[in-house]
Parts: structure tokens; C-alpha cells; sequence
């Protein structure tokens, strides 16, 4: 009898967006739809206890590096006072569909593939300051 147990994890240790947001305003209100770049760097780790005939078999598989991929997304933003705005914002962020080749870092399996689908769902709420150094009033 073979069997086999896999856990696999994501960690996400930097992300980030460029773009670019077309919007209309009504009275102190702001309302835009935004579409850009989307980056992140990412480990992924894939260790395995895999039972076999002959018995355990331990493989510690891990992946690092970064993604790119592109983002999309709507928010709404109100003027608070002078210089302050509040907004609420949505990002979707997908990376796509890939074969990443793991690597088992105790060397004691060869390297496998998984299959990586990847989207992230970023809700953002914030308060924004505008300097106007220099600017007319």
C-alpha cells in the first residue's frame, strides 16, 4: 500500500501595485475604477512526509522568488477637510496559472512540480494628507 500526506504553505514577504485610476466626483465624493502592475515576492513550501513501501521518506520542497501579474480594482474617496481625504478601496491582484518546479532542500527527493494559481483580494482604508508646498490657495 502507498499512501501519501502533503501540506503545502505561501508566504508572501513583499507586494506591490503601480496604477493608474479614472473616476468622477460628485460634491465631496470621488468615485474611480483603477487597473495597473501588480508584483509580489513569495516562498513557497511544499513539505512532504511521503509513505512508501520500504517505509518514511522525508522531502522538504521549496520555491522563492517573485511574480508579476496585474491588478484591477474600484474604490471611493471623500474630502474630510482642506487637505484630508478618507477612502476605501478594493485591489484584485492575479498572478495566473504556472508549473513551478520545487526543489526538496534536505536532498533526499527529486525536484517536483505543483500546479500555482494565485489571486489576492487586498480591502484598503486610509486616511491622505496633500501637501500644497508652493501651491496657490
Amino acid at each position: 500500500m502507498i499512501s501519501s500526506q502533503q501540506s503545502c504553505s505561501t508566504k508572501i514577504d513583499a507586494l506591490g501595485t503601480v496604477t493608474g485610476r479614472f473616476g468622477a466626483a460628485f460634491d465631496h465624493m470621488l468615485y474611480y475604477v483603477l487597473a495597473g502592475f501588480a508584483w509580489e515576492h513569495e516562498r513557497l513550501g511544499n513539505p512532504a512526509n511521503i509513505l512508501t513501501i520500504v517505509g518514511p521518506t522525508i522531502a522538504n520542497a521549496e520555491f522563492s522568488g517573485t511574480r508579476y501579474g496585474a491588478t484591477a480594482g474600484a474604490g471611493i474617496e471623500y474630502v474630510l477637510g482642506t487637505n484630508w481625504t478618507a477612502f476605501l478601496q478594493y485591489n484584485f491582484m492575479g498572478f495566473g496559472r504556472r508549473a513551478q518546479v520545487l526543489t526538496d532542500t534536505l536532498g533526499m527527493s527529486a525536484p517536483f512540480t505543483e500546479i500555482i494559481r494565485e489571486a489576492i483580494h487586498v480591502i484598503k482604508v486610509g486616511l491622505n494628507y496633500r501637501f500644497n508646498w508652493g501651491a496657490a490657495r
